[in-house]
């Protein structure tokens, strides 16, 4: 406690018979305990787990994650051409990898020119212990879950089963908060979109839509 507060304490709520009481205590019990917290916090070691993970290990871990996305993702695509052209969002994830290297001090390998590029985190995974490990992948695959009626995607809370492995993207109807809400009857699928309507360019789009939006 601050040593005012402390004070005030001790000279305002206490009871005067057992003000002396009180110090005679907390004078003989403060060294004692303090030495016990500091002993017991520096001899606990469990919430660090047992020896981080393999490079092999780690690479695995990852690859069964998105082996277990693709397929919920591959019913999330776009029906439409995206409104960014490849050009600019090249630029843009040239970009956000350049940044993110640079704020850790990274030096990051030279992508050659025309190459693919990733959305993907350029940095190192998480790895000093299993526990770090386990909450990054939890960050990155586990963090959300999809319903299987709607496709809608829920964030997910954190629990400790969430740091012992891969969860189950999927949920029930039940879970799903569109599902269970009476305002929402639908969400539009993407195999609900007729042939001639995909993969329309954003001009075509506008031209064909029926009202424009006034945002004020």
């Amino acid at each position: 406690m601050n040593p005012d507060v402390r004070r005030k304490a001790i000279s305002e709520r206490i009871p005067p018979e057992h003000r002396e009481e009180l110090r005679l205590l907390t004078r003989r019990a403060a060294p004692s305990c303090s030495k016990n917290r500091v002993k017991r916090r520096r001899l606990d070691k469990t919430w660090m787990g047992s020896e981080p993970y393999t490079e092999e290990e780690l690479q695995e871990r990852y690859a069964a994650a998105r082996a277990l996305w693709a397929p919920i993702l591959a019913k999330r695509t776009l029906v439409a051409e995206p409104d960014v052209d490849e050009t600019t969002y090249r630029k843009t994830c040239l970009a956000d990898r350049s940044k993110s290297l640079s704020m850790m001090g990274i030096e990051g390998e030279r992508i050659a020119r025309g190459a693919p590029v990733s959305n993907e985190d350029p940095l190192p995974k998480a790895n000093s212990t299993r526990l770090a490990a386990n909450l990054q992948l939890w960050c990155e695959f586990n963090s959300w879950k999809v319903c299987e009626q709607c496709n809608s995607m829920m964030p997910r809370d954190l629990t400790p089963a969430g740091l012992e492995g891969l969860l189950d993207p999927r949920c029930s109807k039940r879970e799903c908060n569109v599902c269970s809400s009476k305002q929402l009857k639908y969400v539009p699928q993407v195999d609900a979109t007729p042939d001639h309507l995909r993969e329309l360019s954003k001009a075509v789009r506008e031209a064909l839509s029926p009202i424009e939006v006034y945002y004020g």
